[in-house]
């Protein structure tokens, strides 16, 4: 069995990877970086004016500051994104039907690639050091992946990005 084990997890890792490159190809590079744009504008806002105007605005109606903190993340970051899209869709689209929609689309299949690493290689991380502590000896199953040694360094690499002091405290 742990011979097929290893072949799922090979076959697992490569149906991730061909999801995220073709779900990308779909839409095309231009149009995957509007999304990541969309969403860090949308964290951007919220960090920006919830700590000020929008935060005291929400708590006047709700009195549960939990409930009432949860409700202006949402309508912010909801409201960026909508403004977001209304604005970047005319322009993934003009891409889209212009000469360069062949070479946005397998750009876009290559960044699909990368991400589907990145993404498999961030979850990976918790995973690892949840059921798989330094000293513990994985199964054969997970040891005999051919692919798993790929996504441990790039686990390792993603964790080497972040900052000591936020390292320091966590089990990673």
């Amino acid at each position: 069995m742990a011979e097929y084990g290893s072949i799922i997890i090979d076959f697992g890792i490569i149906a991730v990877i061909a999801v995220s490159a073709l779900l990308a190809y779909s839409r095309g590079l231009v149009r995957e970086f509007l999304t990541v744009a969309v969403a860090a504008a949308g964290v951007a806002t919220y960090y920006l004016f919830t700590q000020t105007t929008v935060g005291s605005f929400a708590r006047g109606w709700v009195s549960n500051e939990l409930v009432a903190d949860s409700i202006t993340v949402v309508a912010v970051f909801v409201g960026m994104v909508v403004l977001a899209v209304l604005i970047t869709h005319p322009l993934a689209e003009r891409v889209r039907g212009s000469n360069l929609g062949f070479l946005n689309r397998w750009l876009g299949f290559a960044w699909g690639t990368v991400r589907g690493f990145l993404i498999l290689a961030l979850l990976y991380v918790p995973v690892e050091a949840t059921f798989f502590p330094v000293g513990t000896e994985k199964p054969a199953w997970l040891a005999d992946a051919k692919l798993i040694p790929y996504v441990d360094a790039a686990g390792d690499w993603l964790v080497g990005l972040v900052p000591q002091g936020l390292r320091e405290a966590t089990t990673f």
